[in-house]
């Protein structure tokens, strides 16, 4: 799998100013850009997995399944990468941002995926149902159905979560200080939450394998896994 030679620029001023503005505040601005020039090699963008392979297999059966089983009609359009069921990309396109009121959200989810994705808990260690799981497949967010993660970015670790080592695409996540982020301005990760909407889903941390040197740390319960049809 190819690795630009640069860190995407735009992820690049988004967490320098993320970084720099939030510290500044806190009359540490040094301290900021200090974080931000340390970036690059944290936050520097890959093929996702499933660019690969729908290059390698474009005559593959192909499907029509889409995200909109679970559309709202809510908020402003966001967009995001479709998959199809085969992890292969349809497109990026604009779809509308899911918005439910919070009792909406409570009657759909366990009492634990709705700690996790919409207050931003954590399930315990060693808890999750797909922890075990070596199926391939995608991994989409249990709020709104979109492809988070795909089982090919996958490795294991002793630290009791689902770890991969990319998304299955940069549109589909968005990264940003956490909640109880250290006001000291030592700052070890960024939480992750599915663009569409807003479901916290985990952490990501820079002591990954290559060959994104990225260890996303996510919670099973806000995923649902769906495995790979035979063709």
């Amino acid at each position: 799998m190819a690795v630009p030679a640069h860190p995407d620029p735009r992820r690049r001023l988004l967490l320098g100013a993320l970084a720099g503005g939030w510290l500044a505040g806190l009359g540490t601005a040094g301290s900021g850009m200090a974080w931000a020039q340390a970036a690059p090699r944290r936050y520097r963008r890959v093929a996702s997995a499933a660019d690969a392979d729908a290059s390698a297999g474009a005559d593959a059966p192909t499907d029509t399944q889409s995200d909109d089983a679970f559309v709202v009609a809510a908020g402003e359009a966001v967009r995001i990468e479709r998959f199809s069921v085969y992890g292969r990309s349809f497109a990026t396109m604009e779809v509308p941002r899911v918005i439910r009121s919070d009792t909406e959200w409570r009657v759909r989810l366990s009492s634990l995926a709705y700690r996790v994705t919409r207050q931003g808990a954590s399930e315990p260690a060693f808890s999750g149902r797909y922890l075990h799981n070596h199926a391939a497949g995608l991994y989409r967010c249990v709020c709104c159905n979109t492809a988070l993660f795909d089982s090919r970015s996958r490795f294991n670790t002793a630290g009791g979560w689902l770890t991969f080592h990319a998304p299955i695409s940069q549109f589909n996540v968005v990264e940003s200080l956490p909640g109880d982020a250290d006001t000291t301005g030592d700052i070890h990760h960024l939480a992750v939450s599915c663009r569409r909407c807003d479901a916290h889903v985990g952490e990501v941390f820079d002591d990954g394998p290559p060959p994104t040197d990225l260890r996303y740390r996510i919670d099973s319960v806000a995923l649902d896994f769906v495995a790979y049809p035979p063709y």
